[in-house]
């Protein structure tokens, strides 16, 4: 295992150190030996007369002090057709300044071997080199390494690092595609980080989406450092800052990712769950004896605390707990195979965001619901009002058709009857069949012409009788073409035709046979706005109305689109 293989393995880390790490993509070249160190003797040709004794065998855990190295390993070719391929040898996360050599011919020159700060020039994370097929020959061959490690600050040495053969093509299209597949993940950590970035500003939302915010942004960081060196040549100890914010960055999730939860699921003494999980944190991460381990531990520890904490809101049935518990069996399954693109924090971040949008949109419908729910109030309060007077009226008619004409006075009055009993029954439902509708509106116009002595009809043209519609929306086109118009003739004609379009269905409403009495904007007042409502109610964002003065009286339109 090396850096380069722990940061592809980043959010998991790993518990030992093996370094140098070397492999070969190529099957006819397999790796022979154990690397071997010794002491530089800083004589070029010391590379291969070393006797055995000053030879050791590398030791992982061993802290090689500051100074000039040389190390050594073997390789064997057993393939004639290996030196007919372009193959290349790649250097990776070697700390300071290094050169290459294969049987004694130098192929990489990494900045500047010297035996002081002052003579060593840094090298880059990344050298790669082609490999003559003169050198491809069968039989074995031996790499060595001459490093000085001067300018490494850190306690880890040079000795982390990650030697690859294999052909130069396919190993380059490799780092690019790990390149790739960063910056993917990167990009979809974005999308949460500027949705809830923008439910905090932009609708003053809950505290839980800045902290959200704050953990997407931790990830993106560490997911941005590591995706530099795709783009960018990088000095060697660049690897020291990818390092430390890989390991910061898993210290800080471990804590805010339970707390968020926390706070999602609205738990309770939150502050205080809060406070435990910085000490329980705290504590685990002060009996981790070796740094190698923290990544796992503090990763492991994530997935524990956000599972007891959804488990308790599963307990409690809050809304979006099933989604996140999901999530952390994705996340922990990926945490246990070390899968190489993307971790557990992008795991449990990616479904979180799919509850912060459920809550969302969830939250947009019940505003766009108490919405409707208080228009639908007050425009009933409005019509209790309004048929107040219509019901004084009415039996001020009948009083008068009793005196009159009793015989016109029990049909007004079996028709007002008729009208309140079909109103009662569909006042409550959210749709009824046209048929039913236009029964309504024939009973109340049988009502207004006893009253008013005027003959009002209603033709219907190509009507669907099966047809659902909201309720008493043609009513309420029928009342106000009554009470905001002149009468100059005894018959006044309300004419519903029914036109069917591509997506959509088209219902034109006429009046005919009597004049406005008064100015009004196209869209506007009382009846309208109940039947816009109503509209919505039934076919959100599916509907359109227009109203407005035709040659004949007044026109309205209203289109309800397929679904």
């Amino acid at each position: 295992m090396n850096f380069f293989t722990l940061f592809i393995f980043g959010f998991w880390g790993v518990s030992t150190i093996e370094m140098p790490y070397s492999t070969s993509t190529e099957q006819s070249i397999t790796f022979t030996s154990s690397w071997v160190i010794a002491k530089d003797p800083l004589n070029t040709d010391s590379l291969g007369s070393l006797p055995d004794s000053l030879w050791q065998k590398f030791d992982d855990h061993q802290k090689y002090t500051i100074g000039n190295w040389l190390i050594r390993t073997s390789i064997l070719i057993s393939d004639s057709s290996t030196h007919k391929k372009v193959l290349g040898i790649f250097a990776r996360n070697f700390i300071s300044a290094f050169e290459l050599y294969w049987d004694g011919k130098k192929l990489i020159q990494n900045g500047t071997v010297g035996i002081t700060l002052t003579e060593e020039r840094e090298g880059v994370m990344h050298a790669n080199a082609f490999i003559p097929p003169e050198l491809l020959t069968i039989g074995e061959h031996t790499i060595i390494l001459r490093i000085s490690n001067h300018s490494d600050y850190s306690k880890w040495k040079w000795y982390h690092g990650h030697i690859t053969i294999g052909e130069y093509d396919k190993e380059l299209q490799k780092s690019y595609e790990l390149g790739y597949m960063i910056f993917f993940t990167a990009g979809i950590l974005l999308i949460p980080f500027l949705l809830n970035l923008y439910l905090y500003v932009a609708r003053n939302s809950a505290f839980e989406h800045l902290l959200f915010c704050l953990v997407c942004m931790i990830i993106l960081v560490d997911r941005i450092v590591l995706l530099l060196p795709s783009y960018v040549t990088l000095p060697a100890n660049y690897i020291h800052g990818v390092i430390y914010t890989f390991y910061i960055s898993r210290v800080i999730r471990s804590i805010l990712f339970p707390w968020y939860f926390v706070l999602l699921f609205s738990l309770p003494h939150s502050a205080i769950l809060f406070l435990l999980i910085v000490v329980f944190n705290g504590g685990i991460l002060f009996f981790v004896s070796e740094f190698f381990q923290i990544p796992n531990w503090m990763t492991g520890l994530l997935l524990v605390e956000c599972g007891l904490i959804t488990l308790f809101a599963l307990i409690k049935k809050r809304e979006g707990s099933l989604i996140i518990a999901i999530g952390i069996l994705i996340a922990t399954f990926v945490f246990i195979i070390q899968f190489q693109y993307i971790g557990a924090a992008s795991i449990l971040a990616i479904f979180s965001t799919l509850v912060v949008g459920r809550k969302f949109v969830e939250k947009e419908k019940e505003e766009q619901r108490a919405k409707l729910r208080a228009a639908r109030i007050e425009i009933e309060l409005l019509k209790k009002s309004i048929n107040s007077h219509f019901v004084l009226n009415s039996l001020s008619s009948i009083i008068v058709w009793l005196r009159k004409n009793p015989k016109a006075a029990i049909q007004l009055i079996d028709a007002l009857a008729k009208e309140f009993r079909c109103i009662t029954q569909v006042s409550a439902m959210k749709l009824i069949p046209i048929s039913q509708e236009l029964e309504i509106c024939k009973h109340h116009l049988s009502i207004m012409s006893y009253r008013r002595g005027i003959t009002y009809k209603l033709e219907t043209h190509d009507i669907d009788e099966n047809e659902m519609i909201p309720p008493l929306i043609f009513h309420t086109l029928i009342e106000n073409g009554i009470t905001h118009s002149n009468v100059p003739n005894s018959i006044v004609s309300f004419i519903l035709k029914r036109k069917r379009k591509e997506n959509y269905t088209q219902y034109i409403f006429t009046q005919i046979g009597s004049t406005l009495k008064r100015r009004g904007k196209q869209n506007s007042g009382v009846g309208l706005k109940y039947i816009s409502l109503r509209l919505e109610e039934s076919f959100p964002h599916r509907w359109n109305i227009r109203s407005g003065k035709s040659s004949t009286g007044w026109k309205t339109i209203i289109e309800i689109k397929d679904k």
